[in-house]
Formats: C-alpha cells, structure tokens, sequence
C-alpha cells in the first residue's frame, strides 16, 4: 500500500501502532474528525512523504512520526494544542505549516524549524458550516438546524462579504 484516505466516516481510529512499519507508505489523508494522533501511528513509515491532518485534531502524541526520513514538511491544524517532544524524532523535518499565532508556530520556534503560514481554506458548502479550524466563505451559507460549537475548538471564519443564516448558535451548550 502506497497510499490511504482515511473517510469522514471513521469516527475514531484508537489505534496505538496503526500505520507501524508501513515502508511502502507514501501519503495519507485523514478526513476522519479525530482529536488525537496516538503515539507510534507513523513510525517507521520510512517512505511516507505527506500527511494531510484533519482540523479536528488537537494532539500529536509520542513518536507519532518517529523514523520518518522522507517527511520534510507538515501542516498542523490550529485547533493542535499539544505535541509531544518526540513526536517527530529521527524525521528530516524542515518546515512546519500551521496559522500565526498557534501552538504550530510556537512548537516550530521552540524547535528551530521554519514556520510558514498555511493559507485559509475556502468553504463553499451552502448547507453547513465547519466545527473546528480556519476558514474564509466563498458563499452564503443557511443552516436548517441549530449550530453548535465546543468552546476548546478552534474556529475562525473570514465571512469574506458573505453571510450566515442559522436557527440558533450555542457555545458548548451556552446559548
């Protein structure tokens, strides 16, 4: 296997060692709403090039890229708040992508590794609206139902001159 999309589908992948020797590994996008990459996931994927992380995600744990020498650059969702110190040990990583200002740049600054800042992400769904990450509309957006938002995610929409019509809006169910 050279390759894996992991769908919104997949609720959790709870796996501690999931992708554990996988040398043929070359990319891997996870849509699943994760919030953690547990520890081990990627070691020793020696020939895994990109990782594209869903925004749910908020941790990386330890050794989550370990023995990774094809992994030279990554993007780290906003909503990351915890890296743990080995999580990219025995890696040639070069540049972190992330938002200014999050705990991405701060890990890449602690760390000596260069930060450049990801741009944002156009939503373009009229019917719904992301949870967790960094996002400009591209359109109007009208919501059915009510939208509710976990106060320890991270969600940043530029309206970009667009707007938002919604029944009701709660904040870890404050109102």
């Amino acid at each position: 296997m050279t390759s894996i999309v992991i769908p919104e589908t997949v609720k959790s992948l709870g796996t501690y060692s999931l992708f554990y020797n996988c040398s043929k590994l070359e990319s891997a996008v996870i849509d699943a709403p994760i919030t953690k990459l547990d520890s081990y996931c990627f070691n020793n994927c020696t020939s895994l090039k990109s990782v594209e992380l869903p925004e749910s995600v908020s941790s990386l744990g330890y050794y989550s890229f370990y023995n990774r020498p094809s992994l030279t650059s990554i993007y780290i969702p906003a909503n990351v708040r915890s890296i743990d110190g080995n999580a990219f040990r025995s890696t040639t990583l070069k540049t972190i992508v992330g938002h200014k200002g999050s705990y991405a740049e701060q890990y890449a600054v602690n760390n000596n590794i260069e930060f450049v800042e990801a741009e944002v992400k156009t939503w373009s769904k009229k019917d719904s609206l992301p949870t967790v990450g960094t996002y400009k509309l591209g359109c109007d957006v009208t919501l059915d139902g009510d939208l509710t938002v976990v106060k320890s995610n991270v969600l940043d929409i530029d309206l970009n001159g667009h707007k938002i019509t919604l029944g009701k809006f709660a904040v870890n169910g404050v109102n």
